[in-house]
């Protein structure tokens, strides 16, 4: 249930909002504005609201998303406090700019604190995408509908005072999504066995076997590269060899950094035998062996 209460947020201030904007459309066509003027309203909201939108992305922090959700939320309903101590329909430009920063402080952190919440409870991003359009879409439908009606039962400053009670009642539900409910620990899902690591040794790449199948396959062409090295059978090489094989064995499963493909591997091993040349006696081909 609560991971659906948490989309309420989103509605409530879209509520307000639609709410406030409603009225004051009205108020300044009973005022005679014109056309033009009245929908100043919207553009004074939609351009603060675009700037303040692009401040606060690089603000928010998960850290500091529910203060800021807190704090957008007092700031809106003093806001909805000032239409109704400031009557005149002239102060209304003015007001409608701290609106849109109240809006803009709310939205943006809200998608920080809503992918949290639902991180810690498994849900996928197109789960709470979805949620949270439906919400603010059905707040915004809903806001000015009751506002015409509670207008026409009461004042149009009934609908502000309905905006102040939805403003604060949103900053207490995400205090208290915060504290006593996103504070859980969310239940741990049984996870899978980790993998056994892989060998880094593949012909001509260092891409990872399948199965210890192929390192014996890559062992058996190195072997059949040694073959053409005329290599005597002294003592020294064969030590040389044997250092280097087990080093690649026990390379493999650690970092890349470290490990060694089959392609290198050859090379490592022409290396030791050419090392091992210098106190190994090698018989030149047109020699012959010393008679006994």
């Amino acid at each position: 249930m609560t991971r659906v209460l948490i989309y309420l947020f989103p509605a409530a201030i879209d509520f307000a909002m639609a709410s406030a904007a409603f009225v004051g459309s009205v108020r300044g066509a009973d005022a005679g504005w014109e056309p033009s003027k009245i929908a100043s309203l919207f553009a004074v909201w939609a351009v603060t609201y675009m700037i303040v939108c692009q401040v606060v992305a690089r603000i928010v922090t998960p850290q500091n998303a529910t203060r800021l959700l807190i704090g957008s939320c007092i700031l809106l309903a003093a806001t909805s406090a000032a239409f109704i101590i400031f009557p005149d329909p002239k102060t209304m430009h003015y007001l409608m700019v701290p609106i849109a920063v109240g809006t803009g402080f709310f939205f943006a952190p809200f998608q920080v604190f809503m992918k949290a919440f639902n991180q810690a409870r498994h849900r996928s991003v197109a789960y709470s995408a979805g949620l949270f359009l439906f919400a603010w879409s059905a707040g915004f439908a809903i806001g000015p509908f009751v506002a015409g009606f509670l207008w026409k039962l009461v004042n149009w400053e009934a609908c502000h005072a309905l905006n102040i009670v939805v403003e604060v009642g949103t900053a207490a539900g995400v205090y208290f999504f915060e504290h006593r409910v996103h504070a859980r620990p969310a239940p741990q899902s049984p996870q899978p066995a980790a993998a056994p690591a892989r060998l880094h040794c593949a012909r001509g790449s260092n891409e990872q076997p399948d199965d210890f199948q192929h390192i014996v396959e890559d062992l058996g062409t190195i072997r059949s590269d040694l073959r053409t090295v005329r290599l005597d059978a002294g003592s020294a090489g064969r030590s040389s060899i044997a250092k280097s094989v087990p080093y690649v064995i026990r390379s493999g499963p650690t970092a890349s950094s470290r490990s060694l493909s089959c392609s290198s591997f050859p090379r490592m091993i022409s290396t030791e035998i050419f090392e091992s040349r210098r106190t190994v006696s090698m018989p030149r081909r047109h020699e012959r062996p010393p008679a006994e």
